[in-house]
């Protein structure tokens, strides 16, 4: 990870992650802030951009709520690019996904991504830059997941250009439900 960058053309400071290129790297940002639970329609955003692309292997980029900060799929919340393919908002549970496409892709321009869920954790909604995208997820809604994160992790064979994202900032929120 790479902190205190100044993004000249923006005016805003930002923390970068660059996974070098060995099988198994995982690099990011990982924050415990407690047990975040479904049922308490917590909401995620995260104002992010690609500053340079992945080459080679399969290189997951992941922004939200996850279970644990291993390489390869795990059970969360949270938005997933793979091999800098469009961002999907991803709902896994015990193994399992449901998915929907954003229709946006990593780029070098920023994207505020978002995701609130609803009805006391059995709906999740995405949306970019403010605005709503796709259908409502409402299956495979785990119910607590432990850590803030934005992180890429190579899983699938050695990359030869290793991608690099910038965070911008990121925030949590959630109701209190007695």
């Amino acid at each position: 990870i790479t902190s205190n960058n100044t993004d000249a053309t923006t005016g805003r400071g930002y923390t970068r992650t660059n996974a070098p290129t060995t099988l198994g790297n995982v690099s990011g940002m990982r924050r415990w802030v407690g047990t975040y639970g479904a049922a308490e329609n917590h909401s995620f955003k995260c104002l992010i951009r690609q500053d340079v692309a992945p080459v080679g292997g399969t290189v997951d980029y992941y922004a939200g709520f996850r279970l644990n900060a291993n390489t390869g799929l795990q059970d969360g919340i949270y938005f997933r690019s793979t091999n800098a393919g469009n961002w999907f908002l991803v709902a896994r549970n015990g193994g399992v996904e449901t998915t929907v496409d954003m229709g946006v892709a990593p780029t070098t321009i920023l994207k505020l991504l978002e995701f609130r869920i609803t009805g006391d954790g059995t709906s999740i909604q995405g949306y970019v830059n403010g605005a709503s995208t796709g259908v409502a997820i409402t299956t495979n809604i785990p119910t607590a997941l432990n850590l803030v994160m934005m992180i890429t992790d190579n899983r699938a064979v050695t990359i030869t250009t290793a991608p690099d994202l910038g965070l911008f900032g990121w925030g949590v929120e959630g109701d209190l439900i007695a």
